[in-house]
């Protein structure tokens, strides 16, 4: 019940560098020390551990807030959703408790008082978009990559050197593509990642790898790479609502042939049984996007309703259900 409390009260203190200051010392702090650090009144310090009256060291909890990753979390979560969540209660009222039909009129619009899609509206925001972007990398390098469940090398092993063989589709500074030509350096054909022209120009300034391609590309436009083997996309659909996630694959489709393949690494959820912490995203795509975390009969049902076949699905996590989702013609 008190959960936004809390991350309230974490907030304060990332602003504060109280668990900087308590995490860089060797022994506990009395309460007056910490204080005269940090200009807050005693009264007001609490979410560390007590060693004694008046005197506090770092916890466990504090500890793993000491991390720019998990910090920007915070800031994010606090920042960006949070006035989102607020909204959801009255968006929903409003909407006659119906699902969202439009993709980007979602509570997150009514909260900040913007037509602009969150991604959109991010570009304007510097400092909000590096604690997003720092917050996702943190995920992502948490997590198992999708590479290690799907057979690249049975699929592309003999693609022809002149045709492309890995697009991502929406795939910002091109780690999956840099982490492709690093496993798989034998495999032939072009690796190629896609987005718009913020994140290319970015990721150009940072130095690409030999053997990896940036290429300006809106997904809501056709496809402009023919042919590929492989069109990637990681954690696209789930930002979009039917509408527009038929509207990526419809345009991806016209570019593809018979031996291609559509790659969604997406959260698959069962139809029954969800994990409560699938839930909490869920619910957040909601709230950022009017859009949801699908099942696997919702995955089916969006991809067999543009013509695709799903030929199989490979589920490389449990709690969140990370599933690679196979498509083709």
């Amino acid at each position: 019940m008190q959960r936004h409390l809390v991350l309230s009260i974490v907030r304060v203190a990332l602003d504060l560098k109280l668990f900087d200051i308590l995490g860089g010392s060797s022994s506990p702090l009395h309460v007056d020390e910490l204080s005269s650090k940090i200009g807050a009144e005693e009264k007001l310090l609490g979410i560390i551990k007590e060693t004694g009256t008046n005197e506090f060291t770092s916890s466990t909890t504090s500890n793993n807030l000491l991390s720019p990753e998990s910090q920007a979390g915070i800031y994010h979560n606090f920042d960006v959703l949070g006035p989102a969540y607020q909204a959801l209660p009255d968006f929903l009222a409003a909407a006659n408790y119906q699902s969202p039909t439009e993709t980007h009129k979602a509570a997150f619009q009514k909260a900040w008082n913007t037509d602009l899609p969150l991604w959109t509206w991010f570009q304007s925001r510097p400092k909000e978009t590096a604690q997003f972007n720092r917050f996702m990398l943190a995920q992502r390098s948490s997590t198992p990559n999708c590479f290690n469940f799907f057979p690249i090398e049975e699929e592309c092993g003999n693609w022809p050197a002149e045709k492309p063989v890995f697009v991502d589709i929406g795939g910002a500074s091109g780690q999956q593509c840099i982490e492709f030509r690093r496993r798989f350096p034998n495999i032939k054909g072009r690796v190629i990642f896609q987005d718009l022209p913020g994140e290319i120009e970015h990721a150009i300034s940072q130095g690409l790898p030999e053997g990896v391609e940036a290429i300006v590309h809106d997904f809501y436009t056709p496809q402009i790479i023919k042919g590929a083997k492989i069109y990637y996309l990681r954690a696209i659909l789930h930002d979009h609502a039917d509408d527009k996630a038929r509207l990526i694959l419809k345009n991806i489709m016209q570019a593809m042939d018979s031996e291609s393949l559509i790659l969604l690494d997406e959260m698959v959820l069962p139809n029954e049984g969800v994990d409560w912490f699938a839930t909490q995203t869920d619910l957040t795509m909601l709230a950022a996007f009017g859009s949801m975390e699908r099942t696997e009969k919702q995955w089916g049902e969006l991809l067999e309703g543009v013509g695709l076949r799903v030929r199989r699905v490979v589920t490389y996590t449990w709690a969140f259900r990370l599933s690679v989702i196979v498509a083709g013609l």
